[in-house]
């Protein structure tokens, strides 16, 4: 049971970091247009999105 939560705490661990990029992502754009960071920032959106759902397959 502890590897199974260990898991589970890196996948929320990841994230979190995954989230705490987004806004930075999310600020710089307001900040500039820059392809290079649009292209970061969907990815990031396609990292929360696949981590969320691992997420509820194990909860």
């Amino acid at each position: 049971m502890n590897s199974e939560y260990s898991a589970e705490k890196d996948l929320f661990e990841e994230l979190q970091a995954a989230r705490r990029r987004k806004e930075e992502l999310q600020r710089a754009l307001a900040l500039e247009q820059n392809q290079d960071l649009k292209e970061e920032f969907f990815k990031i959106q396609r990292q929360i999105s696949s981590l969320l759902k691992t997420l509820q397959i194990c909860w």
